[in-house]
């Protein structure tokens, strides 16, 4: 698969680019070194 954008960490800021960018349609991928997403937030 190919990605525009690559967004490192799942935490809270890294969670809101992601989505930012996909309403705008750019193809993102979240990569982080946890298997659950929401770094600080859980």
């Amino acid at each position: 698969m190919k990605f525009e954008l690559a967004v490192i960490g799942s935490g809270p800021a890294g969670l809101s680019a992601a989505i930012e960018a996909s309403k705008y349609g750019v193809k993102t991928v979240i990569i982080d070194e946890n298997a659950k997403a929401g770094g600080q937030l859980f």
